[in-house]
């Protein structure tokens, strides 16, 4: 307590007693004011103000005992329980964060506290709890001196993955190992979602993932000396068709079996147009998730690579559209598989088949509401998209057959168009030139998903 008098001639500070008494003996008569400072709470002055200016004036008289009472103002705080989204039990050891980025003290089973505050506050705020539950955005809060804002956020669970891993004689695991959980269903997208974490004494958890079957793919945030690969039951590959599908649960921690990381190796090369010009602007790809885009000098270099045999994809620049194969393939069924050595690069140069561009229209449907998706015809890849437009460069690139599905607002649902049934030869042959393909729905295009090609004999992997 320090009492002061209002000309600043006089001031005096005393410790309260262990009970809240205080005395403040042999005062001047005159005009004070009351200053209380309590430890880890605000300053304040009689009675119950925040600033002195809006403190009380306290008459002193001589020989005459003036009583004078005070309550401690309660700042404001924000608490935040945190519950799962199926059980509806506390969340623990989760990290409720504001803009700030440092996590907040978790007060109680899943109730996670700020403040103490003084003055009006707003804060954003997010919760995160890997890798069990989804991260949230709770928004903002916001709460002032005396007040207490609780807020219950609940929190959506994920399935998590446990990888068992090693590596080389003498080789530390990496502070960070990602994890991709892929799913890339025939006649779809690719989609995947990734989560990176620390390896703990050989093992990894990592999540959450949405529940379903997914095959999983490990490398190091930044190329290191351990390369990436695909989880297999034999610990390894860089072919993705050895990587089984493990099935997910919410709430359920899936083991794999160990993973035994390598040193990592490259592979490098040059791309080559079917007109012989070497092709400028591209991406590569190994095995849909290492990626390396040229800037114009015709060449690639893809990093980080496991010591296993990998295919390479080449991509157009922007847009993804998928244009050849290592091998020179149509497709990843066929291409041509290289071989990574830890430590060391190879070249695997490619000469991409021939290109054809193809604008789709839809009879009675706008041009501008389209969405045009090409898949190949032997693996049910997807090839090349195309949002709409008649302008040369939005059409679908094709290296080789496909199928070709169309979407709508205006249709009632997706129209697949299969160049088997309506022409004797695939809709991709010739010279690289634009053509015009117009689909009229139950005529042309159906609504049934056409089988894949089965007739053609798989060519021998190299």
């Amino acid at each position: 307590m320090t009492i002061s008098s209002l000309d600043f001639s006089w001031s005096y500070s005393r410790t309260l007693w262990f009970d809240g008494h205080y005395e403040i003996p042999s005062l001047p008569a005159g005009r004070y004011r009351l200053m209380v400072t309590p430890v880890g709470r605000l300053v304040q002055w009689v009675p119950q103000s925040l600033t002195e200016g809006q403190g009380a004036v306290i008459t002193i008289t001589d020989g005459v005992t003036t009583r004078v009472d005070e309550t401690l103002i309660t700042p404001g705080f924000i608490k935040v329980a945190l519950l799962d989204d199926v059980t509806g039990q506390p969340v623990t050891g989760a990290c409720v964060y504001s803009s700030s980025g440092a996590c907040t003290t978790e007060t109680a089973d899943g109730v996670y506290t700020f403040g103490p505050f003084i003055a009006v506050t707003t804060l954003e705020l997010w919760a995160s709890h890997y890798p069990n539950h989804f991260p949230v955005t709770i928004g903002s809060a916001g709460v002032s001196f005396g007040q207490i804002q609780s807020l219950t956020v609940r929190m959506t669970p994920g399935a998590v993955v446990e990888v068992p891993l090693t590596a080389p004689s003498g080789v530390a695991l990496p502070d960070q190992i990602c994890v991709a959980a892929v799913r890339n269903g025939s006649l779809s997208r690719l989609a995947y979602e990734s989560q990176c974490a620390k390896p703990v004494d050989g093992r990894l958890l990592a999540g959450p993932f949405n529940a379903g079957p997914a095959q999983f793919f490990l490398r190091e945030p930044s190329f290191g000396y351990l390369g990436s690969q695909w989880a297999t039951a034999t610990g390894g590959s860089g072919d993705d068709r050895e990587a089984p599908a493990y099935a997910l649960s919410v709430g359920t921690v899936t083991t794999i079996p160990t993973q035994h990381l390598g040193q990592a190796g490259t592979i490098w090369g040059q791309v080559t147009g079917a007109d012989g010009m070497t092709l400028k602007q591209f991406c590569a790809v190994a095995s849909l998730l290492v990626t390396t885009c040229s800037e114009g000098a015709g060449s690639y270099i893809l990093s980080g690579l496991g010591p296993y045999k990998w295919r390479v994809r080449v991509d157009s620049r922007g847009t993804r559209d998928v244009l050849g194969w290592s091998g020179g393939a149509e497709n990843s069924r066929d291409a041509t598989l290289v071989q990574v050595v830890g430590g060391r690069g190879v070249r695997a140069d490619i000469d991409l088949p021939t290109l054809k561009t193809v604008v789709v229209s839809v009879a009675g449907a706008p041009q501008q509401t389209l969405q045009v998706d090409a898949f190949d015809a032997t693996t049910g890849d997807w090839e090349s998209g195309d949002g709409g437009g008649y302008a040369l460069d939005t059409g679908l690139t094709l290296n080789g057959p496909v199928l070709i599905r169309v979407q709508s607002p205006v249709l009632a649902q997706p129209c697949w168009y299969d160049p088997r049934r309506f022409t004797t030869q695939p809709y991709y042959t010739g010279k690289a030139q634009l053509n015009w393909l117009t689909l009229t729905p139950g005529v042309n295009c159906t609504a049934d998903r056409p089988p894949l090609i089965s007739d053609r004999p798989a060519l021998p992997r190299r």
